[in-house]
């Protein structure tokens, strides 16, 4: 006879799939399809040049249990200062190659954008549909910057820093994500400012602020400051956030430039040897690559006027006060424009703030959801997965490898190269790489007048090449070998030629 409660089980182990099933509402399923759609784009962000240097970098000091401050991979500069503020974030980037090579290192670094994402889902308001729209708007603007480098760490952190704003309960996290922070990437600085400005809002809300400036009583500027502290201090608010942003300040000189990174950090805002890089280069109407910038920045526009009337609270003032700062930093720098887009993204969701969500549970239309998740899924991973095979490859070939090898005396590289010869040649010096921060700005003029007008005798003889890896059809490489310098090996790209 059959036990009493076998027709039991079957229908309490369904009921856990249809509830799964039905919770999975149009709403919810365009919030993880869109996720989805973030992690197989950031999977598939690869590898660049500085990269390989990263890498290099974690490899030693993991070895060797030192973190350089002095340049020792080049000839031009060797022992040279090198601020070498991301130091964690290249031992982490090693670690996850040496446990599972570049497929564990994109899937670690499309997991920690997806994270971020995620979180501006959180930060959003009104139903899950809006969230998705929000998140896909913002999403072509953030793309153009993705690849296996530390300021991802920082878009990720500066997510978590405003989530964690108002829950007041865990703000003692701060000081500890800033000393994190500050040694994974010098986008610390990014942190620093949502605190500054959620510590001046709450002092305009509180009143103190004016009461410092003197909109309240005729005294002298002494006898202000010491009043408008007294009043800070006594306002709740005010008081938790100066304590927060004085004790996440102090956590950030716990590192290997101690104050040194502050000074770096404001000297990079003036440095002109980035001025040539495309991702340093302000966002202009002739480059398609600035566009979606420009659309994210009239959509805060248009939804700042058309809510006008209901922006009230700390949240929205941080936010409005937050898109102004960083949408002025995006127009000095396309670099920074995926902060900006952080800042928008939650913005755009304001007009939405009371829309009801699709709550209509089915459990035909959750496995509709379900397969379609599915098959996306699979996909997603397909191409992935081809995508990877096609970037497993060396960052140089292999006869471009064994012809600087072959070719003795002081090297001459270019820009781009510089990295993935730290990490196949570490016994042989670059010229310059990606690290950028050691060389002079005269050097690095000169390697561009080379490499795009061919002048380079007086640089050539000042560092006494003998060797050098150019591109191909580069004007560098016709001048050289005008005047009778030998091949000694090349590929598509690239070309190695030698002092005759």
């Amino acid at each position: 006879m059959a036990s009493p409660h076998s027709a039991v089980k079957p229908a309490a182990q369904a009921a856990p799939r249809r509830s799964m099933l039905s919770w999975l509402t149009f709403d919810r399923f365009l919030l993880i399809v869109v996720l989805l759609i973030v992690f197989v784009t950031a999977a598939n962000m690869g590898a660049q040049s500085d990269t390989w240097w990263l890498l290099r970098t974690g490899e030693l000091i993991l070895h060797t249990g030192h973190i350089p401050t002095t340049d020792v991979f080049s000839s031009t500069v060797r022992g040279g200062y090198w601020p070498n503020h991301e130091w964690l974030a290249e031992v982490l980037f090693y670690a996850w190659y040496a446990l599972g090579g570049l497929p564990l290192l994109f899937l670690a670094c499309a997991g920690l954008t997806t994270a971020a994402w995620y979180g501006m889902i959180w930060l959003g308001e009104g139903p899950g549909w809006a969230r998705a729209g929000a998140l896909l708007i913002g999403l072509a603007s953030q793309e153009l910057i993705w690849s296996v480098r530390p300021h991802l760490f920082s878009l990720s952190l500066l997510v978590l820093v405003l989530i964690l704003r108002p829950a007041r309960r865990f703000h003692w996290l701060y000081p500890l994500m800033f000393l994190l922070w500050a040694n994974l990437h010098a986008g610390v600085a990014f942190g620093g400012m949502v605190l500054g400005i959620v510590c001046l809002v709450a002092l305009i809300r509180d009143g103190a602020l004016w009461y410092a400036i003197g909109w309240e009583l005729p005294r002298s500027p002494g006898e202000r400051a010491v009043h408008s502290i007294a009043r800070a201090l006594a306002c709740s608010d005010s008081a938790h956030w100066l304590v927060v942003l004085v004790a996440s300040g102090l956590a950030t000189l716990v590192n290997p430039l101690g104050v040194g990174l502050w000074g770096y950090i404001l000297a990079s805002f003036g440095d002109q040897t980035r001025s040539y890089l495309s991702e340093w280069q302000p966002p202009n109407l002739s480059w398609p690559a600035s566009y979606p910038f420009f659309v994210l920045m009239g959509l805060v526009v248009l939804v700042a006027v058309w809510s006008r009337k209901t922006w009230a609270g700390q949240r929205d003032w941080t936010l409005l006060a937050l898109a102004l700062v960083f949408g002025l930093l995006g127009l000095r720098s396309i670099r920074h424009t995926a902060f900006f887009t952080i800042i928008a993204v939650p913005l755009l969701t304001r007009p939405f703030r009371d829309r009801a969500p699709r709550a209509l549970r089915s459990i035909r239309q959750g496995t509709g959801h379900a397969l379609i998740i599915l098959v996306l899924a699979c996909g997603g991973a397909l191409l992935v997965g081809r995508l990877w095979a096609e970037t497993a490859r060396q960052p140089l070939s292999a006869d471009v490898v064994n012809a600087v090898r072959m070719c003795d005396g002081a090297l001459y590289n270019t820009y781009d190269t510089g990295g993935p010869l730290i990490w196949l040649m570490p016994e042989r010096p670059v010229f310059v790489d990606n690290r950028q921060d050691p060389y002079p700005a005269d050097l690095l003029f000169q390697a561009v007048i080379a490499e795009q007008q061919g002048d380079y005798r007086d640089l050539f003889s000042t560092y006494h090449v003998r060797c050098a890896l150019t591109p191909y059809q580069q004007a560098l490489a016709q001048a050289l070998r005008r005047d009778g310098w030998q091949e000694v090996g090349h590929d598509q790209q690239l070309v190695v030629l030698r002092h005759p």
